[in-house]
């Protein structure tokens, strides 16, 4: 849900919170009658914990640039290309892409019980996070024209911009 109040926040006005127990009958009624109307249910504590979080990376003096509308960005971006060595079909759904004017970004939200360097660490390691960063590098830089396109930006602006992966722990 938390991908839905930062970066979708189309989906995440379809959503409502219910205090009823996801296994209760009362929660499938209302799930049942949203679903008609086009909304999404959700357990209430969890819908509170992502508007929580949105709302404290929002109004963080540092996290709230991300989503600053001064920055061109994307989000929720899927790429396809050939790996030119392997000859490999390669495919990456990037979370968010900001381009600051003399840097591009690549965000990849991550929810985690401690987001403190040894802990994240640890988890990055063990869930394989350590080769994302790399490959979605790979990714935008193999797809930059289309990218180009996208952010609305002049043929060769991203040719010489440096790059950066970040993850956005939450």
């Amino acid at each position: 849900m938390l991908h839905q109040a930062l970066l979708e926040p189309e989906e995440w006005a379809l959503i409502d919170p219910c205090e009823h127990g996801a296994t209760t009958k009362a929660y499938a009624t209302a799930a049942a009658q949203l679903a008609e109307l086009g909304r999404v249910i959700a357990q209430a504590s969890e819908y509170e914990v992502a508007r929580t979080l949105s709302t404290s990376i929002h109004d963080h003096p540092v996290l709230c640039q991300f989503f600053d509308s001064k920055h061109r960005g994307l989000n929720e971006l899927t790429f396809a290309w050939v790996d030119t060595k392997s000859g490999h079909p390669c495919k990456a759904r990037l979370d968010a892409v900001r381009f600051t004017g003399n840097e591009l970004i690549i965000l990849d939200l991550k929810s985690t019980a401690d987001a403190s360097p040894i802990d994240f660490g640890k988890s990055a390691v063990n869930h394989g996070y350590i080769l994302q960063g790399s490959f979605y590098t790979d990714s935008v830089f193999n797809c930059i024209r289309s990218l180009e396109k996208l952010l609305e930006l002049p043929a060769g602006t991203l040719n010489s911009v440096p790059v950066s992966f970040e993850f956005f722990c939450a």
